[in-house]
């Protein structure tokens, strides 16, 4: 009897261990550009690792604004158990981040950083499909589409190259 009941909770045990859901995969914060590499269990982070943006290490060090973290799948993440499970990437870059730092002054980037906390989560993940697709150079024509098509972002990021501000 004992032994049976041992037998049969071991391989609950392992039953349980072989089918627990997983996911790994990296997250990114959509307001301060923090990165993780995630592993989770039953949806529940069994380790986590910050990796470094260059985005991430302006805002902390320039703006240090207090939020709840946006997180966003970036790259490929695996979901499944120890018997099957599946790889699902996504392309998002969140380059228009990594653009905020380099703008011309100080005061235009913590401006940009204000628009990107006045976007609910869905439109700021669309400005970020939106910008990674372009060449951020003023000079590409991708770059001139994107800042024609994007009036939110004229007041901060310099107009095309061939395009002269209305103050100009």
């Amino acid at each position: 009897m004992r032994r049976s009941l041992w037998c049969w909770g071991v391989g609950i045990l392992l039953l349980g261990v072989l089918f627990t859901p997983t996911e790994n995969g990296r997250w990114q914060c959509g307001l301060c550009g923090r990165h993780e590499r995630r592993f989770l269990a039953l949806s529940l982070p069994v380790w986590r690792r910050t990796l470094s943006t260059s985005y991430h290490d302006w805002f902390d060090d320039s703006v240090r604004r207090p939020h709840d973290h946006d997180w966003v799948y970036v790259g490929c993440h695996y979901r499944g158990n120890m018997i099957w499970g599946i790889l699902a990437c996504t392309m998002t870059r969140m380059t228009l981040q990594d653009e905020i730092p380099l703008l011309p002054r100080d005061d235009l980037s913590r401006k940009a950083v204000d628009k990107l906390f006045s976007l609910s989560g869905e439109a700021r993940r669309q400005e970020f499909r939106d910008f990674d697709g372009i060449d951020p150079d003023r000079n590409s024509p991708s770059y001139a589409d994107w800042w024609s098509h994007h009036s939110l972002w004229q007041d901060v990021f310099p107009p095309p190259a061939n395009q002269k501000t209305p103050h100009e």
